[in-house]
């Protein structure tokens, strides 16, 4: 240990020495001696924080433009076109029908004139529509003009008396379940508008049957009630649906930005770390050579110093690993068997765990279809193996199944199983059940596959357990 201090001293001062006057040959030889060891630790960090960055801006990209004022969709804006052509039906019907039956010929040229000019308006959105997104204001201002059209028909039709009348709360209602607050308080505020304004410009109807123009009105309510009901049950009803299940997505994506964001945060960390071993690495290394050209030929210490140095070269090529794992660009320009694929994981990951021998079952007609490996989903394979060698060593098999357009991954042990804390905790939040562990491979595992649009999945077997990844095939298989 006294020489070891000593050495330690030595190297120190050269070190220092070295830092104020440097050859050029020296550095030629620290470059090639870096060359031989791999990359650098800095430079692995820096690739893992803009790998990181990366991640953030993707993770806030497609959070926003999830959550983004987006046009309405296409089945709303044909929802919405129902609903005008709904009221132009009635209101041509009532034309056709009611006024002649009333005697009010004088205002035929006028209503039929209106119902017109409202259907050349709908033709006209209607054809916008197909061609152009519509927003949530365009689509006020439409229905706002389908109420003014709806006014003036009302006003040459009886006013305030027309049973139609109720048609205003379709465009109320449609506002309602589609646009924001502040658009559906202006329509109720201009439905009432213009039906206060009825009152004051409608024109009036005279008509010699009393008991006659009272019985068509009640009939007219009472169809204009079972139309309101049924539009706006079965039109307005499918809307709000819609705006439910628009909401769940958004739910959804502001759990995979947390997740996203916690990711990120974890890189960051990693590249701290890949940084900060970088010092340390290189002199456990120096010193185990040292150990080792110093220990007499007889004895063990020698062969502890190769342990160690081993050890050591491990750990390096994990920092290392850490730039294969951010360079995810070049992994997919080189397709390759699934077969090959996953030997190549098992054969790497034996060296990693030796105590362990994972048997790999896969169909002959998946075997031989190619796919894009995946970094991330290889990092996730590697992290269900560990646990399931973890487990028990002993019995761990990797099957590859293809069912219907999923390609799933089984990951199968003959250890204890998940306990129930662990079933509901897993893969959610960082948790471990094991005494050392820190919980972030199910984590870090459940994030892949939901990136890569798929999901995990964990169950106990009689004995052992299970862990399932589901991933679409289109996310990994190339066209046969």
């Amino acid at each position: 240990m006294q020489r070891m201090r000593q050495t330690n001293k030595r190297r120190s001062a050269e070190k220092m020495s070295c830092v104020s006057s440097r050859s050029p040959e020296a550095g030629m030889n620290e470059e090639n001696e870096e060359s031989l060891r791999g990359p650098a630790p800095a430079a692995v960090a820096a690739d893992c924080r803009r790998f990181a960055h990366a991640a953030r801006l993707e993770s806030i990209n497609r959070f926003s433009s999830t959550t983004m004022a987006a046009p309405l969709s296409s089945d709303n804006l044909r929802r919405l076109t129902l609903l005008r052509v709904a009221a132009l039906a009635a209101a041509l019907t009532f034309t056709g029908l009611a006024v002649p039956v009333l005697g009010i010929l004088p205002s035929l040229p006028v209503l039929f004139g209106l119902c017109g000019l409202w259907a050349l308006f709908a033709l006209g959105v209607w054809l916008r529509q197909r061609r152009h997104a519509v927003g949530e204001r365009e689509a006020c201002i439409h229905l706002s003009i389908d109420g003014l059209l709806l006014t003036a028909w009302l006003a040459f039709s009886g006013g305030v008396a027309n049973p139609l009348t109720a048609l205003y709360l379709l465009p109320v209602a449609a506002a309602a379940a589609l646009l924001p607050p502040t658009f559906a308080w202006a329509m109720a505020g201009l439905s009432s508008i213009a039906y206060g304004l009825l009152w004051l410009v409608a024109m009036p109807i005279t008509v010699e049957d009393a008991n006659r123009v009272a019985e068509l009105h009640l009939l007219g309510m009472g169809l204009t009630f079972v139309l309101s009901a049924l539009l706006i049950v079965g039109i307005v009803g499918r809307m709000g649906a819609a705006l439910r299940e628009r909401d769940r997505r958004l739910a959804a994506a502001r759990e995979r930005a947390l997740v996203d964001e916690r990711i990120v945060a974890l890189g960051s960390l990693a590249a701290g770390a890949a940084h900060a071993l970088g010092t340390p690495l290189n002199t456990m290394t120096l010193l185990a050579e040292e150990i080792a050209a110093n220990a007499p030929a007889a004895g063990t210490l020698g062969e502890d110093a190769q342990d160690l140095r081993l050890q050591v070269e491990r750990c390096r090529d994990i920092v290392s690993g850490l730039l294969e794992e951010a360079n995810v660009s070049s992994a997919r320009n080189r397709p390759e068997t699934l077969e090959a694929w996953m030997t190549r994981l098992l054969r790497h990951f034996r060296h990693r765990r030796p105590e362990t021998l994972p048997v790999l079952d896969i169909p002959p007609e998946l075997a031989c279809r190619r796919a894009l490996p995946e970094p991330t989903l290889s990092q996730a394979l590697n992290d269900l193996l560990n646990n399931a060698t973890d487990a028990s060593a002993d019995q761990v098999r990797l099957r590859l199944e293809l069912r219907g357009d999923e390609l799933i991954f089984r990951i199968q042990d003959g250890g204890p199983g998940f306990s129930a804390e662990a079933l509901r905790h897993a893969g959610r939040t960082p948790y471990s059940g094991k005494t050392h562990g820190m919980g972030l491979g199910l984590f870090l595992t459940r994030a892949t596959a939901e990136r890569l649009g798929g999901r995990l999945e964990l169950r106990n077997l009689n004995p052992g357990a299970e862990a399932c990844l589901r991933l679409p095939l289109s996310t990994l298989l190339t066209p046969p």
